[in-house]
């Protein structure tokens, strides 16, 4: 699947609603969320993808393409994307490090830190195909 379509975004809500012990680590969670994957023309990538989901009672409530109004917008280069969920980077490291730029409450995105680190686990069993030169970084998924 291609990284960021229709059918990717499905199969994230189907994966992530799945998984119960996610589910309990964001029970108490209430927010949504705006991730910006920052075009790479030189590298094959044309186009901004822009992403969103809501978190609610331990669920992923929706998930969409395109902008909407968020409670976080967390945005950053298509490689760093690649890097997280290949489990290149942590997402601790690319917050501090800068790779990835936030607008809402950072301390509040820093204590969910340990769910994301799971969070990216559960992506990485969906086959993901990426765009361009990242394509040699695609996932075979389970």
């Amino acid at each position: 699947m291609e990284f960021g379509s229709n059918e990717y975004l499905e199969k994230v809500k189907e994966v992530t609603n799945g998984d119960k012990k996610y589910r309990d680590m964001i029970k108490n969670e209430d927010a949504s969320y705006t991730f910006i994957i920052q075009a790479d023309p030189a590298n094959g990538v044309g186009e901004d993808i822009i992403i969103g989901y809501r978190l609610k009672n331990g669920e992923m409530s929706d998930i969409w393409k395109g902008e909407r109004a968020t409670d976080f917008v967390i945005s950053g280069k298509y490689q760093i994307w690649v890097d997280l969920l290949t489990g290149k980077q942590s997402v601790t490291s690319a917050f501090i490090s800068r790779k990835l730029n936030i607008r809402g409450e950072f301390s509040r995105i820093l204590k969910m830190a340990g769910s994301t680190e799971y969070w990216l686990t559960l992506l990485r069993k969906i086959p993901t195909e990426f765009q361009g030169k990242y394509s040699s970084y695609n996932i075979k998924g389970n």
